[in-house]
């Protein structure tokens, strides 16, 4: 784990990669986290609706492994990554506008599907970045990085969540995301752009 965190130091691009993975899932876990909050209170369901809104991402997600090859085929990885923080992103926002449910379930299949092509594109992206000898380590790292992200927004928001502020908090988790991946600040366009 030790020489998986020093290539990570060392290298910019895995740095940027490392980076933008916990940023995409320290924000979007908080949809996860809220998701009890948003069946009660912005659909006005009960633990049914829970289910059947957690069954959307998850139909979505995989729908998205499904695609997965052929959307990598068409589409180069920055471009990936930059659309399924925009999509994920946009989908919380719509989700925290109160749509109902059945806008809300087909918003979070589209969101789940985006949520794994993201997911996915930071795990090759690490795997492709890391030198030979440590691609294993570096790919640890860099899926602990992603759970550690999931475990702080999932924390954070469970000690926050308060349900007057749900619809903020909802659309602000929304809009992290959507910024620190779409745009250039994070990406290491020289070293990404490789990738394509």
């Amino acid at each position: 784990m030790a020489e998986g965190l020093r290539c990570v130091r060392d290298l910019p691009a895995l740095r940027a990669i490392v980076c933008r993975a916990f940023a995409f899932t320290l924000a979007g876990s908080a949809t996860w986290a809220l998701m009890p909050l948003v069946a009660r209170d912005l659909t006005g369901g009960g633990p049914e609706t829970f289910g059947l809104l957690l069954a959307a991402l998850g139909l979505g997600a995989v729908i998205g492994a499904a695609a997965s090859h052929e959307v990598r085929r068409r589409f180069s990885h920055e471009h990936i990554l930059r659309a399924a923080s925009l999509i994920f992103g946009a989908a919380c926002l719509i989700v925290a506008a109160r749509p109902g449910f059945a806008i809300s379930f087909t918003v979070l299949a589209v969101g789940g599907a985006f949520w794994v092509q993201a997911l996915s594109g930071f795990s090759v992206a690490a795997q492709l970045f890391s030198p030979r000898h440590a691609v294993g380590r570096v790919t640890a790292t860099s899926t602990t990085v992603v759970f550690g992200g999931r475990n702080c927004a999932q924390t954070s928001t469970a000690l926050l969540s308060k349900p007057p502020g749900l619809l903020r908090r909802s659309s602000t988790s929304a809009c992290i995301p959507c910024f620190c991946n779409s745009s250039s600040a994070f990406s290491s366009s020289a070293a990404v752009g490789s990738l394509n």
